[in-house]
C-alpha cells in the first residue's frame, strides 16, 4: 500500500474513532458513524437513572398511609338490560338512570332533576358525557338508535332539550374539552356496515356547531382528549378487527384549529390518560399480563415504564391526583389494591380484600365470584376524597361510596424541588439531543471529504469538530459529565 493510501485510511480510521467513541456500546458497524437511535436509547437510560436518583430522597420521606370507610351501599334489582350511567360533571358525581339524573352525596344519593321523559321512551342510552361552562351544565346523551341529544341546565335549574345531532354513524365515544377559552366536544362515530370510525369536533356556541376539520378515519373504538399547553391531543384507541391489529393514533389540534397526526402507539382501545406531577402520561394495557406507561415528551409519547406483575388483577383505574401523587386502583372481583407511581415504578399503599364485606349477608361466596365492577372513580369534593364503585352481581346493580383518608408523612413535600431538579435534567438532555443533528451534519461532511480524498487526486483539507456530552453518573440530583470529547483536526494531505 503506497503512502497516499496509508494516509487516507489513517484519516478514515480517525474519523470513525471520533464519531464512534461516544457510542462504544454499539456492537455493529451497521449503525453508521452516529447511531442516533442507539445514542437516544443511552440518553433515555440515563434519564431514568436521573429520575430514580432525584426521587430517591423524596421516596424515603414521603410515606403515605390510607384508610377507607364505607358510607353507604344501594342496589337496583332485576337490571337485565341497561345499567345506570355514571359521570363526573359540574363538580359532582352524577348517575343517569332512565330519564332521572341523580347526584351522589356522602350521606346518600338524591334525585337531582328529571330530563324530558319522551326522549328516553323505549330508547337505550349507550353514552353519556357532561360538562359545565359559564354556569351552564351540558349533558350529552347518545342512544343506541344512532342519534345524540343535548340537554342544558342554567344555574342548576331543570334540564331542557337543546338539540339533536344525527350522523351517518353510531356514536361510540365522546369527550368535552377546552381550548382558546372555548368549549368543544369530540365525538367518535363508527360508520354503518364498516369497521372505520370518524372523529368529529363540535364547538359550543349556545348550540353545538360542527368544526371544519379534515376527515380523520381510523378503526378506533375509544377516544382520550387532553390539553398540552395551548395544543389539544387526541388519542384514538384501536383494537383488533377480524384478527387484524390496527395501531392507536395520536393527533394534535393547534390553537388555530389545524389537525395533524403525531405518532402511532401499540394497539389497545382502553387507554387511560392521567396527570402526574403536572405531566401527561398514558397507561396502555399490552395484554392480560402487562401494561406500559408512556410519558409525553413535548412532541411524542415515549415508554416510561412497564407494569408486569400486577395483572392477576384484571382491571386498572387511575384515581385522583392529590399533592402531585397519582393513585392507581387495580381490581379483581370484590378486592382491589391501590398504588402510587414513584419515578419508574409503582408502590402499593393500600389493599382491600372485599369492599362488599359490610353487606356480606346479602352476598354469599358464590355470588361474590360473579361480581363485576362496571365503573370505579376516585375524586375529591369539598376537600374530602371519595371512591365510588358501580358493580353488578347476577343482574343486581350495586352502588357503593367510600370515604378515603390519605395521610402523608409530616415531612411530605410536593414535588416542587424535584420538579426543579428534573427541569435541569430535561434542559441538559434537550441540549445533548439537539446536538445529535449537528453530529449528523458533521458526519456527512466528513464522509464527503473522505470520499473526495480517496477517489480524487486533488488536494484536500479536513476540518472537523465533534463535541459530545454523555451523562454517566448522577449524585444528589447533579449531573456529571463523564465524557467531553473535542476532536478538532486540520490536516493538509498532498497526493
Amino acid at each position: 500500500m503506497d503512502q497516499f493510501s496509508n494516509t487516507a485510511w489513517e484519516v478514515l480510521f480517525m474519523c470513525y474513532i471520533m464519531l464512534l467513541l461516544p457510542h462504544s456500546q454499539i456492537n455493529t458497524w451497521s449503525h453508521g458513524f452516529v447511531a442516533k437511535q442507539g445514542f437516544y436509547d443511552q440518553i433515555m437510560s440515563a434519564k431514568q437513572e436521573v429520575a430514580d436518583n432525584v426521587y430517591k430522597h423524596a421516596r424515603e420521606k414521603n410515606e403515605i398511609t390510607m384508610g377507607m370507610t364505607m358510607l353507604w351501599t344501594k342496589w337496583f334489582d332485576n337490571m337485565t338490560s341497561e345499567s345506570p350511567h355514571v359521570l363526573r360533571a359540574a363538580n359532582s358525581t352524577q348517575l343517569l338512570r332512565g330519564h332521572l339524573l341523580w347526584e351522589v352525596k356522602p350521606e346518600n344519593f338524591s334525585n337531582l332533576t328529571p330530563l324530558p321523559n319522551h326522549f328516553f321512551k323505549d330508547m337505550d342510552v349507550q353514552l353519556v358525557q357532561g360538562a359545565e361552562w359559564l354556569k351552564t351544565q351540558l349533558l350529552f346523551v347518545c342512544f343506541k338508535k344512532h342519534k345524540c341529544s343535548l340537554f342544558i341546565a342554567y344555574f342548576k335549574h331543570n334540564f331542557s332539550y337543546c338539540q339533536t345531532i344525527s350522523d351517518s354513524g353510531n356514536p361510540i365515544d365522546a369527550q368535552f374539552f377546552e381550548q382558546q377559552n372555548s368549549l368543544f366536544l369530540a365525538v367518535l362515530y363508527q360508520r354503518f356496515n364498516s369497521t372505520d370510525s370518524e372523529l368529529r369536533i363540535y364547538r359550543w356556541n349556545l348550540s353545538l356547531d360542527l368544526e371544519p376539520i379534515p376527515k380523520i378515519l381510523s378503526t378506533a373504538s375509544s377516544i382520550v382528549v387532553f390539553n398540552s399547553g395551548e395544543n389539544v391531543l387526541f388519542v384514538l384507541g384501536c383494537s383488533e378487527h377480524h384478527q387484524v391489529k390496527f395501531s392507536t393514533q395520536v393527533w394534535c389540534r393547534s390553537p388555530g384549529g389545524d389537525m395533524y397526526r403525531v405518532q402511532y402507539l401499540p394497539v389497545y382501545k382502553d387507554i387511560i390518560h392521567f396527570l402526574h406531577r403536572e405531566e401527561n402520561f398514558l397507561l396502555i394495557p399490552q395484554d392480560k399480563q402487562a401494561a406500559a406507561i408512556y410519558r409525553w415528551e413535548g412532541n411524542e409519547f415515549l415508554e416510561w415504564m412497564v407494569v408486569d406483575n400486577l395483572f392477576e388483577y384484571t382491571e386498572v383505574y387511575v384515581g385522583y391526583s392529590i399533592k402531585n401523587t397519582t393513585f392507581f386502583i387495580f381490581t379483581n372481583g370484590p378486592s382491589f389494591k391501590i398504588y402510587t407511581m414513584v419515578s419508574t415504578r409503582l408502590e402499593k399503599v393500600y389493599e382491600l380484600d372485599n369492599f362488599m364485606e359490610q353487606i356480606r349477608n346479602l352476598l354469599n361466596k358464590e355470588r361474590l365470584e360473579d361480581l363485576t365492577i362496571l365503573k370505579l372513580m376516585m375524586y375529591e369534593e369539598n376537600q374530602k376524597t371519595y371512591i365510588f364503585v358501580q358493580s353488578k352481581v347476577m343482574g343486581t346493580i350495586y352502588l357503593t361510596l367510600f370515604n378515603v383518608k390519605i395521610n402523608f408523612s409530616s415531612q411530605y413535600e410536593p414535588a416542587k424541588q424535584n420538579t426543579m431538579h428534573t427541569s435541569r435534567v430535561e434542559e441538559e438532555l434537550n441540549r445533548v439531543l439537539n446536538g445529535v443533528e449537528t453530529m449528523d451534519n458533521q458526519k456527512r461532511t466528513l464522509e464527503a471529504m473522505v470520499s473526495k480524498l480517496l477517489f480524487t487526486d486533488r488536494e484536500a483539507a479536513i476540518n472537523g469538530t465533534v463535541t459530545v456530552s454523555v451523562m454517566a453518573q448522577v449524585q444528589s440530583g447533579d449531573i456529571r459529565k463523564l465524557t467531553n470529547i473535542n476532536a478538532p483536526s486540520a490536516r493538509d494531505l498532498n497526493k
